[in-house]
């Protein structure tokens, strides 16, 4: 069983005062919302590109889609589902002469800023980067007010020398406007064979012949399936070569395509004599598998509970062993820790579907046992992730989404345990990035968001989100979210909001600038106020190396600047303000940009010029280009103020 070790202050967390504790860990929060910790969202996005890339095959339209990306700068897409036309925006944007590994990915904006009668934003548009806007999800009522936007939208696509590929249903085309339509183009459904070799060539070095693909049941498969099915055959047929004793690829190709096939039939018949013990089993490794075959039992007991089936009195020993039990459900129990796996890949997915399907009724009882998995016995973080994951999917596919934020909230009350946060994250991560129910979470979140008093955990359930998961193909959307959050009245929720902020604005100059305009655009509005926490997010978030090249950059940062020194003592001020000294220092020195930002932020309020003398001085010390950049700062920062230096005495 894994364990955790955390270590921090020598004293620990301390229970001071009546009722439970609970001290939440919020790396362990963060890591939970995907399956295994990632690295930083831009490398991720990525990283995903890059895979598509290597396994894109041209349809059929891509190049007049090129060409009129470049003429026009703007290329709708229209295309049937399953043809791969979203990856196709994708490969075009990337392959833009200045194109970029992450995109800019524009929302309706009726998610953003409690639902706004906008629907495109042109202020998102960044100067010469790729954008993408997927409306294939967007409901038909929306898409007058898109198409309204959308026109205006071109215009600063164009100013600002940027690219915007948007991907269409076809049943929409009819309600375009006629400048629109004749951006339009039509994406063929690429060659399914064709895609299924790139995909085996590249995930196994497999190279099949004409004749090996010369399958009729293959052929069917093909003809039915969307790109990504196909993509999912050709991983089957890679793991079935790794597992199977099988030499050929025919061989390889039947195990694949055997995983693929619908099994509910199979699964009909398996449980067509079974008892209810042993269905409550048969779930349990469906939404468990991989588990030890200790917490598969412990958890499929607490469902035969929940269902009100009669206990069995037969005293222990006269119990079938569950070995015998597993082999009547088609699994087995493997290795020293006894994992309990199906004998068949992906039969899991066919028992899961075909209960949540076929048993309606019993959705309700499942949902209360995942509810409570936390406390499943011996079940490790990992399995339970699973199960949470697992049981997402479900709730997603048939239409649920408001059943996966309700288990969120409960998950995430103010009693909610380690585990309970974890489990919630992992839901809601799920949920944010699905294609269809996304925007339903993105809400949700949003409305979490804005509450100032938000419980420490579900706040750091909801930063771990953002930072994590939503970061990914949508951080202006994370930016917006952690920027209310951060405004907590909680420290060590506004501690950890800023820091989420600093990882996704980590390397994207615009997002930073963003962020640094909605603390500009609050400290104006509410000084006193909100205004005064984004003052401290500012110090927490300045980075001296960045924004400094250009004057809109430089003016942002010497208003921010200036606001800081009026309003902060030094203490809190020392450590960003030596951190920008050092940047200099080892640079430019005394002509540093830098010099120049803090000496025109401290001419805007001459009482701020004894601490920063003070604060300048004592860190250059007796070092002589420290002193030298100090000396600049002194010099700048008086002339600014139009007083000779020698009027001050500090």
């Amino acid at each position: 069983m894994k364990a955790s070790t955390y270590v921090g202050e020598s004293g620990g967390p301390f229970h001071s005062g009546t009722g439970d504790q609970h001290n939440h860990y919020y790396p362990d929060i963060r890591d939970a919302v995907r399956e295994k910790p990632e690295r930083p969202p831009r490398l991720v996005a990525g990283d995903a590109v890059r895979h598509l890339k290597q396994r894109f095959v041209d349809p059929g339209g891509l190049n007049e889609g090129r060409r009129l990306l470049e003429r026009s700068h703007v290329a709708l897409l229209a295309a049937d589902p399953g043809c791969g036309a979203r990856s196709a925006a994708k490969i075009l944007l990337w392959e833009l002469p200045h194109g970029q590994e992450r995109f800019v990915e524009l929302l309706d904006q009726s998610e953003e800023e409690g639902g706004s009668s906008q629907a495109l934003n042109p202020e998102h548009v960044k100067d010469g980067a790729p954008h993408l806007l997927d409306l294939t999800r967007a409901r038909r009522d929306r898409y007058p007010v898109l198409m309204q936007d959308l026109s205006s939208l071109r215009v600063t696509v164009r100013e600002k020398a940027a690219r915007l590929a948007v991907v269409l249903s076809p049943e929409h085309r009819d309600l375009l406007s006629e400048e629109l339509a004749d951006l339009v183009v039509e994406i063929q459904r690429p060659r399914e064979s064709d895609v299924l070799r790139r995909h085996l060539l590249v995930d196994g070095g497999i190279r099949p012949d004409s004749e090996d693909l010369a399958v009729g049941e293959l052929s069917a498969f093909l003809a039915s399936s969307s790109m990504g099915e196909i993509s999912e055959l050709a991983r089957h047929v890679c793991s079935a070569r790794s597992t199977s004793k099988g030499t050929h690829f025919k061989s390889w190709l039947d195990t694949a395509l055997s995983a693929m096939r619908p099994k509910d039939a199979d699964v009909d018949k398996l449980i067509a004599d079974q008892t209810g013990p042993e269905r409550a089993l048969l779930l349990s490794v469906a939404f468990l598998e991989g588990a030890s075959s200790q917490a598969i039992y412990g958890a499929a007991n607490r469902l035969l509970k929940l269902t009100n089936h009669p206990v069995e009195h037969a005293p222990p020993l006269q119990h079938q062993p569950l070995a015998a039990r597993l082999k009547r459900i088609q699994a087995s129990a493997e290795g020293d820790w006894g994992r309990v796996r199906f004998d068949t890949t992906t039969f899991a997915d066919a028992v899961r579907s075909y209960f949540w399907d076929n048993f309606p009724q019993l959705r309700d009882e499942l949902t209360s046992w995942v509810r409570g998995a936390a406390l499943f016995p011996h079940v490790e973080r990992e399995d339970i992730l699973g199960l949470v994951q697992r049981y997402a999917h479900l709730c997603l596919r048939t239409g649920l989404p408001e059943q996966l934020t309700a288990l969120a909230e409960q998950w995430t009350k103010e009693s909610a345990t380690q585990a309970q946060l974890s489990m919630a994250a992992r839901a809601l991560g799920e949920g944010v990035i699905h294609p269809r129910h996304g925007s339903h979470f993105r809400r949700e979140i949003y409305k979490w968001s804005r509450d100032g008093s938000l419980p420490r955990g579900r706040a750091s359930v909801l930063i771990g989100v953002c930072s994590e998961a939503l970061s990914v193909d949508f951080p202006q959307q994370a930016l917006v979210r952690l920027h209310h959050v951060s405004h907590s009245a909680d420290p060590q929720v506004r501690k950890i909001a800023r820091e989420a902020l600093t990882r996704i604005t980590d390397s994207d100059d615009h997002l930073y600038g963003h962020l640094l305009d909605r603390l500009l655009d609050r400290v104006r509005a509410d000084f006193e106020g909100k205004g005064s926490q984004d003052i401290g997010t500012f110090l927490d978030v300045a980075d001296p190396g960045r924004l400094l090249e250009h004057a809109v950059g430089q003016a942002r940062l010497t208003e921010l600047w200036a606001a800081a020194l009026s309003s902060r003592g030094g203490a809190e001020l020392r450590p960003t303000l030596h951190s920008w000294l050092d940047h200099a220092a080892s640079r430019a020195g005394p002509v540093s940009p830098i010099v120049s930002v803090l000496a025109q932020a401290c001419a805007r309020d001459g009482s701020t010029l004894g601490a920063v003398h003070d604060a300048a001085y004592g860190w250059a010390g007796t070092d002589g280009a420290r002193l030298r950049v100090a000396d600049a700062l002194w010099s700048q920062a008086t002339a600014g103020l139009v007083i000779h230096s020698s009027n001050y005495t500090c």
